[in-house]
Formats: C-alpha cells, structure tokens, sequence
C-alpha cells in the first residue's frame, strides 16, 4: 500500500510542515461555525468544503481515522450599531427571532437545518449523534448544549485570578497574566492588537483582555440566556470553541481549522484559554486557515448584502458538482472570486472531462469497470496525482495536470486514476457522467433539440443574445447542453 507524505502549512509556524499526528492512526480535528442567525453563503460553504476536502485526504488518501468536530454556534453574536455602548447591542439571534415572529433557538434550528441541507447537496456528510460518529462524517454540536462546560472553564480561570469583572459588561481574561498571550501571530499582527483596543472602556485592564461572559443588562429576558454561579449572563464567542474542543477530542488534538480572519482575534483567544485550563502546549498541533471566497472582488459579507446562495446556484441550472469543481479551482490558501463566468468555466471544464474519458473508452470499446484498491495500492499515475495533491492540498496543480495528460495522452492507467480520485475525494459527478454518457448512443439526439440548436445559432448570428440565452435554457429544462464550439454548438447530455 502507497502511503503518501501529507504535507501542511501550520499558521503556528508559518510554514509548510510534514504531518504527523499525535496517535499513530488516528487524527483530531476541530472547525469554528457556523453561526446559524441566517442562511449560510458560499464563502462559509466554501470554508465547510475545504475541512471535508482535509478530511477526505486524511481518511482516504493517508490512511488515517478521523474524528472530525464542527462547533454550530446558536447563541451571542451580538449586533449594534455603537459596539462599545453594551446597552445597545443585540444578539443576532434574538433580532432574527424578532424579525420572524418566533424564539431565538427555533431561528437556531431552522438554519442549522438550511445549513445541513446545503452541506448534504455539496455531499458533505454530517450527524449530529455522537455515537453515529466516523471517518466519513463531521459531528456538529451545540454552543447552548455545553454551557455547563463553559462555567466550568470559568471557574477554574477565577481559581487561578486570571479573570476580572467590569460590572458594566461582564466577565474578562487578564491576557497579561496569560504566557505567551498571541503566539499564532506574526509580531507586526500582535502589535495592531495592541492598537486595536476593540473596547473602549477604562475598566479593561489591557486592550487585549477579552470577554468571557457577557452581562445582561437590558432589563428584559433573553431567550439565550443562562442562569449562572454568579449573575443572569450568555457565553461570549471564544469560550464555547474551547470547552467543545475539550469536550470531544480531548486536551491536546491534531487540526484546528477556519477562516484566516480568525486568527487575531477568536484563535488566539481561544489558545489563551485553552491552553491555560488544559496546562498544555501546544493545545493543538496544526492550525489550518484558509482565504475568503471573493465575489466580483469584494468580500462575500452578509454585512454588506454582497452574498450569493446555494440555492442562486441551483437556481441558474448549475449542479452541485459544478460548485464542487468550482471550489477545487483555487488552492485553499488563495483567494478566490466567485462570479457566474468563473462557475461557467468550471462548469464547462468539468463536462469537457467527462466527455474526454467518454471518448476513451468509446475508442477503446472497453467499459467503464475498474477495481478502487488495485488502483490504490498498484496505479504509479494515482501515486503521482497524490503526491502533487498532498503538498499543502494543491488542487490547482493538481487540476493542471489531469487536464494536460487527458488532453495529451489519455490511456487507462491515467482514466483510473481520475476516477478512483473522484470517488474518494472531488465527488464532482465525474465517474456518473461518464457511465451515464456510455449508455447514450453519441448521435441519438431528438429531432427537436437540432432544431433548438439550429433556433440559437441564428439568434446568435443575428446578435440576439436574449434569446439565444432562453433557448440554451429551454434545451437545459430538456436534460440537453448547447456548448458553444468556435465553428458550431455542441450538443450533449445534461449530466
């Protein structure tokens, strides 16, 4: 059997390094998000794509088993419009209730569910029962369902004076008292910290110190409030990250993973108090960041109303694989711009793949049946493809080289190898498309679709794009592809 070398860019060291996990067969994982208020956007299932994508190498690729965590925060993001005046601010979730006519945690439940149904069409496969846990699934817990855990985090850090109170707002971490406060960041990050005083009131101690409890001070009862030792309050962002972390995987894991924008803030916050209730250093091994997925070169936000949806997708006859194909396109360090001619393109690339194996095996008159593990452990251009993708998950390169050689010099050893790879980890329809091509005679097409073709080309010659754009459409709703070609239009099965 051929055993890769997974190599990894760990934020702790700023460095690629070679992976090895602290037990022999087994690797610990944990993700931040979602923050479940709203619907989900691209950008976060693009960051939900990449930890699955991680997970798939590390299972499928190296071997190992994986316990896999992703925390679904359903209380404390808070909204307002002056953040340092705590009387104005409002939890996201209660502000949705609001807006719905219903609670805070039936807004929780209702994108938790949109989440998971949108993770379930990328076929990221989750369970929310510990005990359904395994190397092919994420386990998604509750913030609200480990608030025990949080007060006792706290109480340990009150035991060791590493807390204060400012009666106006909360419960504090001194981060003076913490050693080796921001080790994840780089100096020049750690001194625009020090700058950045996020609250403004004189009873902080250092502009670093972070909350880990909030005040109610409203005078009207949250929905997502808890009753505590000391006064009616909710967790803030950084403790829940923590005691879920320890909760499942222990006090030392493997990957930490999310966003890059996490790392001044809620990462190092998290290590602090992390690494001061467990006693242990490095709490984790690997910190796993990746870049935002850009929309027409500004940041997909929900802040500024610049999103686009799963469903915008679906909506506009683009699949799931096209999405998963689209992701791939950019390695996850990289930014990434989402636009509908980028989708198009990865969309186009993915079918010209499929209909390029087609070929082959139509040529070869041979079917399309192989065996996964020979594959696997005999197949030298699977081994080759899995050494350019296990440095740093090198999708782009890797993406390169298989169009070069099935452009190139296709033959069955190379077919294989693609296949296997879908299967495993792209999970682009690949392997589908091509058995269903095979089984559809290449000049079967219906009379009607010709003719619809023929319709299109001349609304294109005549410059009528309009409705050239509604008869590819109408051809679509037919389960047909109207591909332009530099001569003509090909015509293809809807796959």
């Amino acid at each position: 059997m051929h055993y890769p070398q997974l190599t990894l860019y760990n934020t702790a060291t700023q460095k690629k390094e070679r992976f090895v996990p602290i037990k022999k067969n087994e690797v610990r994982v944990y993700s931040c998000w979602p923050t479940v208020y709203s619907r989900q956007h691209l950008w976060n299932l693009r960051a939900a794509f990449y930890v699955d994508f991680l997970r798939r190498v590390l299972h499928h690729i190296c071997w190992y088993e994986v316990m896999h965590v992703m925390n679904v925060t359903d209380v404390w993001h808070l909204t307002g419009d002056n953040e340092w005046d705590a009387s104005q601010w409002e939890d996201r979730m209660e502000k949705w209730a609001r807006l719905e006519w219903v609670s805070a945690r039936d807004v929780a439940k209702k994108y938790a569910w949109l989440y998971y149904k949108d993770l379930d069409l990328l076929h990221i496969t989750t369970t929310t029962k510990q005990e359904d846990r395994s190397s092919n699934a994420i386990l998604m817990t509750y913030a609200t369902e480990h608030i025990q855990e949080q007060i006792t985090m706290i109480k340990k850090f009150e035991e060791q004076w590493l807390t204060y109170i400012i009666p106006s707002d909360g419960v504090y971490m001194d981060t003076s008292r913490i050693e080796n406060y921001g080790c994840l960041l780089c100096e020049e990050h750690l001194d625009g910290i020090h700058q950045w005083a996020r609250i403004k009131w004189t009873e902080k101690k250092n502009p670093t110190d972070f909350a880990l409890w909030k005040f109610n001070l409203t005078g009207k009862k949250r929905d997502m409030e808890r009753e505590s030792p000391r006064w009616v309050w909710f967790p803030w962002r950084h403790i829940e990250c923590s005691a879920m972390a320890i909760a499942y995987l222990g006090e030392q894991f493997d990957i930490h993973t999310w966003w890059m924008e996490h790392i001044p803030v809620h990462h190092t916050n998290e290590i602090a108090q992390s690494e001061a209730f467990t006693s242990t250093s490095p709490r984790v091994k690997y910190w796993f960041h990746y870049q935002w997925l850009m929309m027409n070169n500004q940041k997909i936000a929900k802040s500024t109303g610049n999103i686009a949806l799963m469903d915008d997708v679906i909506e506009r006859w683009y699949t799931w694989e096209d999405m998963r194909f689209f992701y791939l396109q950019a390695q996850y360090r990289s930014f990434h711009d989402f636009t509908r001619e980028r989708l198009d393109a990865a969309a186009k690339a993915r079918k010209w793949l499929i209909k390029k194996i087609v070929d082959y095996y139509r040529t070869e008159q041979t079917p399309c049946v192989f065996d996964t593990n020979m594959t696997v452990q005999t197949n030298k251009y699977y081994q080759h493809l899995v050494t350019i993708l296990c440095d740093d998950l090198a999708t782009p390169q890797l993406l390169s080289e298989i169009f070069d050689r099935i452009k190139n010099n296709p033959n069955k050893e190379c077919i294989e190898a693609i296949l296997t790879l879908d299967m495993s980890l792209f999970s682009c329809g690949i392997i589908e498309g091509v058995k269903k091509w095979l089984q559809v005679n290449p000049v079967s097409i219906p009379e009607e679709i010709e003719l619809l073709a023929q319709k299109r080309l001349t609304a294109k010659n005549n410059k009528d794009y309009a409705l050239a754009d509604r008869l590819r459409e109408e051809a679509k709703k037919q389960w047909w592809l109207l591909i332009d070609t530099p001569s003509w239009q090909s015509i293809e099965p809807l796959c």
